[in-house]
């Protein structure tokens, strides 16, 4: 074959070459989440009575974290004690982190004792489709009267580089919202419907508690998603995993202390 004609077979095997190892390294990336629990420190936020926006924030904003970390994403926070961060650093923090994802979780007021429900809200475009997700979780979640998704122009959205939406999970100036919102029971089931957009968002199949099994013996539990990767240890068949996520072909599991990833040709 001349030089000429074998030019075309060479360059389109480079090119796949190069998508492979590319579309290795992109599957191979775990989540990452970043948790933004409003106000804090001197900054109160609203209140009404004994309910207090920052403290309501940051308990639920734990509940969500302590759950992400069950499914197996890693998760990152603006606080996670009373202090105040003001605005520029919590988007500074989110910019300069490598989370996927930003949620901010606030609490609402109203003069009016009967306003209640959710609302959600993005400030770019291109974040109205991840609000409508989040909003139709909670919701189901909840139970919660629908406020709707809405623009906002909020500088933790407006400043942010990365996927974001602040929620706004319940008005404490209701007095039979505010006290659900106070209660450790209404706290887990909007941590649950946060979580389950999260979820849908990124498109994870499975949960932590999803126990599958393994089909041979010697196989490899890798460091990341991909072939490209170092085992760090290995199954046997007959074996039990709990799986916490499936991307790509490739099984997210826990692995004594830590991850690791597995092929899911080898466990079903």
């Amino acid at each position: 074959m001349s030089i000429k004609h074998m030019r075309k077979p060479i360059i389109a095997l480079l090119l796949s070459l190069s998508f492979m190892s590319n579309m290795t390294i992109s599957n191979a990336q775990s989540y990452k989440v970043f948790i933004d629990a409003g106000h804090g420190g001197k900054d109160n936020g609203s209140s009404y009575g004994a309910r207090i926006e920052d403290n309501l924030n940051l308990q639920i904003a734990e509940k969500v974290e302590k759950l992400l970390r069950e499914e197996g994403i890693y998760v990152e926070t603006t606080r996670n004690k009373d202090e105040y961060v003001s605005l520029s650093k919590r988007t500074k923090k989110s910019n300069l982190s490598n989370s996927d994802l930003f949620i901010s979780i606030h609490q609402n007021t109203s003069e009016s004792k009967s306003a209640n429900g959710i609302e959600t809200y993005y400030y770019d475009k291109t974040n109205k489709g991840l609000a409508n997700i989040f909003q139709s979780n909670l919701l189901n979640s909840t139970k919660a009267n629908d406020r709707g998704v809405k623009k906002g122009n909020l500088q933790v959205l407006r400043d942010n580089n990365k996927p974001s939406i602040l929620i706004e999970c319940g008005f404490i100036s209701n007095d039979n919202e505010g006290f659900k919102l106070s209660t450790k029971a209404y706290q887990e089931k909007i941590a649950n419907g946060i979580v389950n957009s999260v979820k849908e968002f990124f498109n994870i199949k499975g949960s932590f508690s999803n126990i599958k099994t393994v089909l041979n013996d010697n196989v490899k539990v890798r460091a990341e998603r991909g072939t490209l990767f170092a085992p760090i240890g290995y199954l046997q068949k007959g074996d039990k995993v709990k799986i916490v996520d499936t991307k790509h072909d490739w099984h997210k599991i826990k692995f004594g202390n830590t991850y690791g990833y597995v092929s899911s040709v080898y466990v079903k």
